[in-house]
């Protein structure tokens, strides 16, 4: 091609004059070293593309992806811990506090939770000590035992009996006696209106007869000891209990028929009932305490009388069964004791809480609100958008972009697919990948939108 151009000049020269063929030499140099440089000069290649030329990528935080997220803010689940116990808020963490998952955010006043619980912790122990001595099969150390346990069965009796005492006081005095004027004479009247005056009459009525009751317990629990008759006291408790509990029960019917008047307001009426629901939670605990008391009692004192008339083949029986009941009897008493402590189910931060020092919460009311952190749900496991994984034949990989502007991959594990994303593991939560692999790989230069 240049020896044609060369030769097409070369003739052009020849039919111009001196003057002028000068001029036209040097424009001919011109041009034909710019179509040289043109046809021989360097090319550009794809891998020297200008940064106009790369992809341009969209890089998304993996912590804002933690599963069960949305992915689009970051914020985390909320949790709402409720009430599953009634009563009055004793303690409550503020606003904002962290939390880790298991921590108590507030407690109900659990003084009867607390005594049943350590009743039965100590019942426990007894029945297990026993049942140790007994498959030792020394007959004398599985008398002593015996002897032991019949001791801290009667010990435990006592306990349940005070237990009780106090329960029915509360139920009565703290309880009901803030709905009554001049509840301890005997004219007691309620100070909330009813569409029922019949069963609102009753209820005053059956106020005044619970004075004597209050007043034989007081009287009991000031003498009563491990050397009482203490299945007799727990049958006559056991029965005042259920007593003082129809009685709770026909008081929270009065309530439901109450009518809100100026002096009483519907929110002091659904305070009552609250307070009510308390008191009677508190007595169907202390009845399956006093059963729970009076079956450990009876067990001991029989297996005792067997043991001293040489019974020895029922021993064993009998004792494995003492730590059944024994143990059947904590763990009502833990669940218990555990229902007036609500916990965190996520680690987080406390948003809000619905209730205060003092206020009077029921069976399912909301407590608190948390706000969990990011990744403390499920770890290291994250929903990403579907278009930020790739498949190869090597595995499943997500891009992250390097100092220098490439892309680099890193393996990850798939799992459950959703119209919201791929669930997957394999990372920390504080890397940043790309959004969008399709037609990328790994190595290629790019931009950062």
């Amino acid at each position: 091609m240049l020896q044609n151009a060369f030769k097409a000049v070369w003739i052009f020269l020849k039919s111009l004059g001196t003057k002028r063929k000068w001029i036209a030499v040097i424009a001919a140099i011109v041009i034909i070293g710019g179509v040289g440089y043109t046809l021989l000069g360097p090319k550009s290649t794809d891998d020297e593309k200008t940064a106009s030329d790369r992809a341009v990528v969209e890089l998304i935080p993996v912590s804002e992806y933690a599963l069960g997220s949305s992915g689009s803010s970051g914020t985390g689940n909320e949790s709402v811990v409720r009430a599953e116990t009634s009563g009055k808020i004793t303690r409550v963490l503020p606003i904002g506090t962290r939390v880790s998952a298991g921590t108590v955010i507030a407690e109900f006043e659990n003084a009867s939770q607390q005594a049943a619980l350590l009743q039965a912790e100590g019942t426990l122990e007894a029945a297990r000590a026993t049942l140790k001595k007994t498959q030792s099969g020394l007959r004398s150390e599985k008398l002593a035992v015996l002897q032991s346990n019949f001791e801290s069965a009667r010990s435990g009796a006592v306990a349940t009996l005070l237990s009780a005492y106090a329960s029915v006081d509360s139920a009565v005095r703290d309880s009901a006696d803030s709905m009554f004027s001049n509840p301890e004479g005997t004219t007691p009247r309620l100070v909330f209106a009813s569409s029922n005056a019949g069963r609102r009459n009753e209820v005053e009525n059956v106020r005044v007869t619970l004075g004597s009751l209050l007043s034989r317990q007081s009287s009991v629990s000031a003498k009563v000891s491990t050397g009482s008759d203490l299945s007799l006291e727990l049958t006559m408790t056991e029965d005042e209990v259920r007593q003082t509990r129809a009685f709770i029960d026909e008081l929270i019917a009065t309530l439901n028929e109450a009518i809100a008047t100026n002096g009483v307001t519907n929110a002091d009426i659904a305070s009552y009932k609250a307070s009510a629901t308390a008191a009677r939670t508190s007595l169907t605990t202390s009845l399956s305490s006093i059963a729970s008391a009076r079956g450990l009692l009876e067990t001991a004192k029989q297996n005792l009388e067997e043991g001293l008339t040489g019974a020895e083949a029922t021993d064993l029986a009998a004792s494995e069964a003492s730590v059944k009941q024994a143990q059947g009897a904590y763990d009502a008493a833990l669940a218990a004791y555990r229902k007036t402590a609500p916990r965190a189910s996520v680690s987080g931060t406390i948003l809000a809480c619905n209730a205060s020092v003092g206020d009077v919460l029921s069976v399912g009311a909301d407590v608190c609100r948390i706000r969990s952190s990011a990744g403390s749900v499920s770890g290291d496991t994250f929903t990403l958008p579907l278009s930020s994984v790739k498949y190869t034949p090597a595995g499943a990989f997500v891009f992250t972009v390097s100092e220098n502007g490439t892309l680099e991959a890193l393996e990850v594990t798939t799992g459950l697919v959703t119209a919201d994303g791929i669930t997957i593991r394999g990372l920390f939560g504080d890397e940043y990948v790309v959004s969008d692999v399709r037609g990328l790989k790994t190595g290629e230069a790019v931009s950062i939108r």
